[in-house]
């Protein structure tokens, strides 16, 4: 989107260079001489010297080069007095300059808006010149309350041209009033010139030259420092997806499952299935028998790819499916009678090669789906969301517009079969042509000592670890992490009290988070370069690329003013497909307008930052009056009693439901549970609203998240999950004041 006045940016001088001796030659003001010439009497005639003369020459010569010397150092003096003077004046014209682009920076927003106001009366596009589409295709933003907000990404950011000072383009991309967007929901694809024809495979290993240098980029294992570059990865993907094809019947639609941690292989697998037309679906290495099953099924799964370490569940699953235990491949470790991946691309090297997948005639990118990936389950059984090819490519290309150069060496320490795993540690450093370092297993020892090893700039961590960051001193404290330069994190809101921690304890360093979903493909809107500062650090961030949200106000379905919260509502070329197999579950979360439904609660501020304030379906009604389970648990973790914390709603006669909090104590704390709740009851009676105290407060061991660090409040809240006998706690005041 061409952004108006943005010709008229001025550059700010650098003055850090600017001193005396860099004053160019011809750097004078008009009126004043820079040099005034010596006073040096007229050379007179030339006369034949006597003796007497010849003989006082030597002295003579001697007086006038003292009186030169004399001379120069006063005019050297007085140029440097010059060059001071002038300096003075070049540092207050860069201010001057300075101020001056601010004020075009807040004019070109002005005009943006003012030209867009135009553009709807004349009915033509105020950027383009060309006629408004039909009123029917703009009719979602008719409404003059509405708040629509769509950045674009027909100015992708070069590389060097990321700073602070430099983010126009993402710093104003958001619309406000009756802004129509329609006219950019699809420039991603034209800025980048994607071919809807382009599959996953052929954008990312097809359409630009791979290096073979044994050092090239590509991923690497942090602990046994195997590497397999980039062009490697596409000759074995090629090579095993021949093989799946050939000798285990794989066919286009059919679904690859890969049961298993992080592993260098495991690009290799999901390349390979999406090469031919498969689907890949990655799940949890975690899941139990039942769950593997459940995933099995709902997938449609004809191969496995596991471990040895959970090959015996698999093997289990995989009989419950009907799936034969041949088409069970280790993609890591070892195992009698197993076949692992690296001997069929030993023993299929001679295989004949099987023609990549293309779309056939009126099918595109956006129609055929390249991955499903699991919901996390929080509000019932996980659904297999279908994230199509065209999802993949438009969600890297957003993520790439706002990410630094500098960010150059990925710890992949997020699960690949987590979404942000798939985009941004698998999809996105292809791409971008980086090298990602996998942990195959976590500790965070273990994470600490590879991004020290790797000299890690932007370390992508979920909000469980960030917070073990700020209350482990002693451990962050062995390794050094000077280079780290901005931490990265998602899935679940932290607390302003943890990020103050995190600060203190990292100073000098940056925060981003991203606010999505599995159905977004990951990210709907990040934080861009220029707010990396802390202070914007409790917004979920701006909206990337060829993205547009609507905040609904829940009562009433309309669109809210800027500040007021709503349901967000998200649309673009990163939205998912649906869910595979449940058109009822589709129908209710993607509406016939293309907008995602996320059932999050949040806001617009007038900067474009998105705050996030909770989930609609956990929202607590007491006496009517919505309660922010995510508030709560703010508040609570900056207790010195409580190391961890989650908050339900739990029904009550008199107010129809009240809060209640699941604890878990810190060590020091475990000796004097009762005397903790009292204070931790207290605490939330001094700090909130009558309607927000607390009825119970259960102290429990641990609080289950998902993997990606979600609280799962289904399982919090069933007895048979949590295995009961829990200390809980009420407080007896609570029925009297409310």
């Amino acid at each position: 989107m061409h952004n108006l006045g943005s010709e008229c940016l001025i550059a700010p001088c650098d003055l850090k260079d600017l001193d005396s001796s860099h004053v160019p030659c011809d750097m004078t003001r008009p009126g004043k001489k820079r040099n005034a010439p010596l006073d040096i009497p007229e050379r007179q005639e030339r006369v034949p010297l006597d003796e007497t003369t010849k003989r006082n020459f030597p002295e003579r010569n001697s007086m006038y080069i003292k009186e030169l010397e004399k001379r120069s150092k006063l005019n050297a003096v007085c140029e440097s007095e010059q060059n001071r003077v002038l300096l003075g004046e070049a540092r207050d014209l860069s201010a001057e300059m300075l101020q001056l682009r601010s004020k075009v920076l807040k004019l070109s927003i002005s005009l943006k808006a003012i030209g867009l106001q135009i553009g709807k009366i004349l009915d033509i596009d105020a950027h383009s010149g060309q006629p408004l589409p039909s009123t029917e295709t703009c009719s979602d933003f008719e409404d003059d309350s509405a708040v629509t907000w769509a950045p674009d990404l027909s100015n992708p950011v070069e590389d060097g041209e990321s700073s602070a000072e430099d983010s126009l383009e993402h710093d104003v991309g958001f619309q406000g009033g009756d802004a129509n967007s329609t006219s950019v929901a699809n420039t991603w694809i034209e800025a980048q010139r994607v071919s809807p024809k382009q599959t996953v495979w052929s954008w990312l290993l097809e359409s630009k030259p791979l290096s073979s240098d044994q050092n090239a980029p590509g991923f690497t294992d942090a602990i046994t420092k195997e590497h397999i570059n980039f062009q490697s990865l596409k000759e074995y993907a090629t090579t095993l997806s021949s093989a799946l094809v050939t000798n285990y019947n794989l066919s286009q639609n059919g679904t690859v499952v890969v049961f298993a941690n992080n592993s260098i292989w495991y690009p290799v697998a999901t390349l390979a299935a999406v090469r031919v037309g498969a689907v890949a679906c990655g799940v949890s290495p975690e899941y139990t028998v039942d769950e593997f099953y459940y995933s099995l099924k709902t997938s449609k799964a004809k191969i496995i790819f596991a471990m040895a370490d959970n090959f015996d569940i698999a093997r289990a699953g995989a009989k419950k499916a009907g799936i034969a235990p041949e088409n069970i491949i280790l993609l890591q470790g070892s195992r009698q009678g197993v076949t692992s991946i690296q001997e069929i691309l030993e023993s299929s090297k001679a295989l004949v090669q099987v023609p990549a997948f293309q779309f056939a005639d009126g099918k595109t990118n956006r129609d055929i789906c390249a991955f499903l990936c699991f919901s996390s389950g929080t509000t019932g059984l996980p659904k297999a969301v279908m994230i199509s090819h065209a999802n993949i490519i438009a969600q890297c290309i957003q993520t790439a517009d706002i990410t630094l150069p500098t960010h150059n060496r990925v710890l992949a320490a997020l699960p690949f079969h987590h979404i942000s795993g798939i985009i941004h540690q698998l999809h996105l450093p292809i791409h971008r042509d980086v090298n990602v370092y996998v942990l195959s297993k976590f500790t965070l020892d273990l994470l600490l000592k590879t991004a020290s090893e790797y000299k890690i700039r932007e370390l992508v961590v979920v909000p469980p670890i960030l917070i073990r960051l700020v209350r482990e001193p002693e451990l962050v404290s062995k390794y050094d992490l000077s280079h780290v330069e901005r931490f990265s994190s998602g899935a679940a809101p932290l607390s302003r009290e943890i990020l103050t921690l995190l600060e203190k304890t990292f100073p000098g360093t940056g925060f981003k988070q991203g606010y999505g979903m599995t159905e977004s493909c990951s990210t709907i809107t990040s934080h861009p370069p220029s707010k990396y500062a802390y202070r914007y650090a409790d917004r979920a961030g701006m909206l990337v690329g060829s993205t547009e949200v609507r905040i609904v106000d829940i009562e009433t379905g309309e669109d809210c003013q800027v500040g007021k919260a709503g349901e967000i509502w998200a649309r673009g070329p990163q939205i998912a497909m649906g869910y595979l197999d449940n058109l009822e579950a589709t129908e209710s979360t993607f509406d016939k307008d293309d907008f995602l439904h996320t059932g999050d609660i949040g806001y617009f501020d007038h900067d474009g930052m998105l705050a996030i304030t909770d989930r609609l379906k956990e929202i607590i009604k007491v006496k009517g009056v919505g309660v922010a389970p995510a508030e709560l648990e703010g508040l609570l973790l900056g207790h010195p009693c409580v190391d961890d914390v989650a908050v339900c709603g739990i029904p009550d006669e008199r107010a129809g439901e009240r809060p209640k909090a699941f604890v878990v104590l810190k060590h020091s704390e475990i000796s004097r549970p009762v005397e903790a709740a009292k204070e931790i009851f207290e605490y939330v009676r001094k700090e909130k609203a009558r309607h927000k105290w607390l009825k119970e407060i259960e102290l429990v061991t641990t609080i289950p998240k998902s993997p990606a660090g979600k609280v799962l409040r289904r399982k919090l809240q069933d007895p048979a999950s949590s295995g009961g006998g829990n200390m809980v706690l009420e407080d007896p005041r609570i029925a009297a004041k409310l």
